[in-house]
């Protein structure tokens, strides 16, 4: 008797069918379906399409497994189809629905539509939404402003909080619980951050004075660090590599916005009543960001990132400061064989106009220059950075930023400066311009200069970073 699997079927239903289907699905990847009681309860829910996309397996190779044991597929890969015809219409009417939150409906009443429509959303999907807005023509403020509204419309339905309910694992899952790993990092420094936030939020409703909070809000700080990870080492991959600019384009927007209201919350306070306020909002929001890191970002980043990537961004993180934690722990798989960071200098002398010097003295006198110096090239694209290994860099360039648009590199809401900086410097409408600011409690300039040939051809441009305090010192004495 020929044996039929209909993938329309719940999990349950099939093995009922087929008890020797329990064996198979565990081998392919489905290690929660030996548990009766997950059979019993999430399996009469839940279909195999469905099983394997929560947890990241692909539905072509359950198909071809349970082929070789004998069975007949169908509905599997019809419903793959099925699924692709399906998804724009979803996504349309997911994009309306975020639409609507932006132009400032309340979520009450988009949330009843949502649900009657949509029992579980992914991390693609909801950045699609949100890219989709954006790339229609709504300004990239107007979704920024409302990025917390809508991710509250979410929340209980992404498929990451639903599988976590219904006790099945999955690769973001799996990510964040493995010691060590990027998003294992992560996922403990945004622990440490609620835990602090929860603290303040308490003390905030006893009545505390902002002048006794100054312990805590200087913890609360260290989110710059936790940020710059996000925004070097996450969204732009994401962006650069995989052309998903939702999180590049929203959420380091609001990472922005956080970081600098709370900075401007660490003076001291003109009006009380306001600061606790304000400094509510900022709570808020910024528990709403873990909520969406935990739930799409890094989702999304586990979906994507390929083993050499998590090896380059492991590497990377090194190089900037843990967020409330006292270190990054270990990873086991980590390793430095990934061919970007096995640089081979070659052994002759370079010979300048001026001398000549073996690429180990040019890299040193460039490492002992007391600038940081970035050069991009003609094209717009990151070419080098120096090292400056006896100390910290105040601008943190992690080497995967190499070879990569500088544009890229930028929060969206400095790219149209960065832009007309460049485009002023090629068409040689301009060759420097200077910024003064401040930065990890150092005095700071910033210097920008056309690079030229003889002929005055654009090669590039030269970003060099100076700390001032010395000067500061010098003409106070």
């Amino acid at each position: 008797m020929e044996k039929v699997l209909d993938l329309r079927k719940t999990v349950f239903e099939l093995c009922s069918e087929h008890p020797e289907l329990k064996e198979i699905m565990v081998g392919v990847g489905f290690k929660e379906i030996s548990n009766p009681i997950t059979l019993q309860t999430v399996g009469r829910v839940m279909t195999i399409p469905k099983g394997a996309a929560i947890k990241g397996i692909k539905l072509e190779v359950v198909v071809k497994t349970f082929q070789i044991h004998g069975f007949k597929v169908i509905n599997g890969t019809e419903s793959v189809s099925a699924d692709a015809s399906t998804k724009e219409s979803r996504s349309r009417l997911l994009q309306s629905y975020v639409e609507r939150l932006t132009k400032g409906e309340d979520i009450k009443s988009v949330r009843r539509d949502f649900v009657k429509n949509f029992r579980n959303v992914d991390a693609e999907e909801i950045a699609h939404a949100e890219q989709q807005l954006i790339r229609s023509g709504v300004k990239i403020h107007d979704v920024q402003r409302m990025c917390d509204v809508h991710s509250a419309l979410f929340h209980g339905t992404t498929l990451e909080e639903v599988s976590s309910l219904q006790g099945i694992d999955n690769r973001c899952a799996s990510m964040m619980r493995e010691q060590g790993h990027p998003l294992n990092i992560l996922y403990k420094e945004n622990l440490e951050i609620e835990s602090l936030i929860n603290i303040i939020y308490t003390l905030l409703s006893e009545g505390a004075k902002p002048s006794t909070l100054s312990q805590q809000i200087e913890q609360l700080k260290q989110l710059t660090n936790h940020f710059s990870k996000k925004g070097d080492l996450l969204y732009t991959v994401l962006r650069s590599n995989y052309d998903v600019d939702a999180p590049f384009n929203v959420m380091w927007g609001v990472d922005d916005e956080i970081r600098d209201e709370l900075h401007r919350l660490c003076k001291k306070p003109s009006d009380e009543a306001e600061w606790t306020e304000r400094m509510q909002v900022v709570l808020t929001r910024e528990r709403e960001m873990i909520y969406k890191e935990n739930n799409i970002l890094f989702p999304l980043c586990a979906n994507h990132f390929n083993d050499d990537e998590w090896q380059e961004i492991r590497t990377e993180i090194d190089g900037y400061r843990p967020c409330l934690l006292n270190e990054y722990p270990a990873w086991a798989k980590h390793t430095h064989s990934h061919p970007l960071y096995q640089v081979k200098r070659s052994e002759g002398k370079i010979q300048l106009l001026s001398g000549k010097m073996s690429v180990t003295q040019l890299e040193a006198l460039l490492n002992t220059i007391p600038y940081e110096i970035t050069f991009i090239d003609q094209d717009n694209t990151n070419s080098y950075f120096n090292q400056q290994l006896k100390d910290e860099k105040l601008f943190k360039r992690p080497l995967m930023a190499l070879g990569r648009n500088v544009f890229d590199c930028h929060p969206p809401m400095v790219q149209p400066m960065v832009k007309q900086l460049l485009d002023s410097f090629q068409k040689g409408e301009n060759n420097s311009f200077e910024i003064w600011g401040e930065k990890g409690g150092h005095d700071v300039l910033i210097r920008y200069l056309a690079v030229r040939d003889d002929d005055g051809n654009y090669l590039g441009t030269m970003e060099c970073v100076q700390v001032m305090d010395f000067a500061k010192k010098h003409y106070k004495s």
